[in-house]
């Protein structure tokens, strides 16, 4: 794909879904800086305070140019 055009979402999408009593949600969000990113995984942090493990990652710009994960404490690599 070529780094003048990307895929990116045009609206925020939550998804569900319980596997062996264990609930996995996943929140997408929209988002243009890497700020904006930080501010919705502080949103989420707050919104989801009990949760044994919270990764989050965001990817920015059409070549990739930003990028961040956090496996939150789960085993490097399996978030």
């Amino acid at each position: 794909m070529s780094t003048d055009r990307f895929v990116t979402l045009r609206e925020p999408l939550r998804n569900e879904q319980e596997i062996k009593r264990s609930r996995f949600i996943a929140c997408l969000y929209p988002v243009s800086t890497a700020q904006q990113a930080r501010e919705h995984i502080a949103e989420l942090r707050k919104e989801f305070y009990d949760a044994r493990h919270r990764p989050s990652a965001f990817v920015l710009g059409a070549g990739h140019t930003e990028a961040r994960t956090s496996d939150d404490g789960e085993p490097a690599g399996t978030a």
